[in-house]
């Protein structure tokens, strides 16, 4: 079975601290700028230090791709080429899951109810807060209002979402990091032979805002995977050149040598902005440097 770290550094996660069997992160499932997810290496287990308990690795997947457990480990299987799980195993995984319990945190499932232009304040704000203007963020981003039924199915959430190449979405607010099924990139062709790939809708939209800064628009196709679990669904093919602006930590110092392993015209234009050896946790991708120089 694959280790829970394992999968964090899958969806490019890597631990900000250790102590002693527990290792600290951003949280996977929402924003966090300040590291607040834990893992228990001993044990297999993880949660959140606002009392969020979410279980083991098949658990945290359920919980991350808003799925049940027992897609969650056929996903794991698929995608660390595990052998398969029983189904005995898994229907005892249900089982457990569906059985309330005061450890056990339901799966959760997101239904989209209305998507309109961006327009709600308080997300307005939360984009400005990350360095995006109105025009960019109302270009590129929707405003999503969707119920989850983990909790009061009749509580009504709202974010920003970002559209992949499939029909999900990416789901952002100052609370909330997820989205919707299927899971996959999201492609802007523009007619160029070269295209530039993020790995967060935020990291594009902030080489959006300092592109204008210049006067400029990017000339380029742009790839964005919404996670480093999406880089195999990413189609380089027929590109002159790729050009990578992944985060500058190892999670994305390991993704952009996987891609240079199977293309050979790979530009890493990151470390122009953030040197490897000069990231840090808390300024390591492309929206950390554009806020810090507006």
């Amino acid at each position: 079975m694959v280790s829970i770290p394992e999968l964090m550094s899958f969806w490019g996660f890597s631990p900000t601290s250790r102590k002693g069997d527990f290792l600290h992160y951003r949280s996977p499932l929402r924003e966090d700028r300040n590291p607040s997810f834990w893992v228990n290496t001993q044990k297999g287990t993880c949660g959140d230090f606002n009392g969020d308990r979410i279980g083991d690795v098949i658990n945290l997947a359920a919980r991350h791709d808003h799925c049940d457990i027992m897609t969650a480990a056929i996903n794991l299987a698929d995608m660390f080429r595990l052998g398969s799980f029983t189904s005995a195993s898994l229907r005892e995984r249900e089982r457990q899951a569906a059985t309330p319990t005061t450890t056990t945190t339901r799966t959760s499932n997101i239904y989209i109810t209305h998507v309109q232009p961006l327009q709600n304040a308080a997300l307005l704000q939360y984009v400005q807060e990350r360095g995006i203007s109105t025009d960019t963020a109302k270009k590129y981003l929707q405003e999503v209002y969707y119920k989850t039924s983990n909790g009061d199915t009749s509580r009504q959430y709202f974010g920003v979402s970002f559209h992949n190449d499939k029909g999900g979405c990416e789901i952002r607010s100052k609370y909330y990091k997820g989205g919707t099924s299927p899971k996959t990139v999201t492609t802007i062709k523009q007619g160029s032979g070269t295209v530039v790939v993020f790995e967060g809708v935020f990291t594009f939209l902030s080489c959006i805002e300092y592109w204008n800064s210049l006067n400029k628009t990017i000339p380029y196709d742009v790839i964005v995977l919404n996670s480093l679990s999406n880089i195999d669904k990413a189609n380089f093919a027929n590109y002159a050149t790729i050009k990578l602006m992944l985060d500058a930590d190892q999670a994305g110092h390991d993704a952009a040598d996987r891609i240079k392993a199977h293309h050979s015209n790979v530009i890493n234009i990151m470390p122009q902005f953030i040197p490897y050896d000069k990231a840090t946790k808390d300024y390591n991708d492309f929206n950390d440097y554009w806020r810090k120089h507006i």
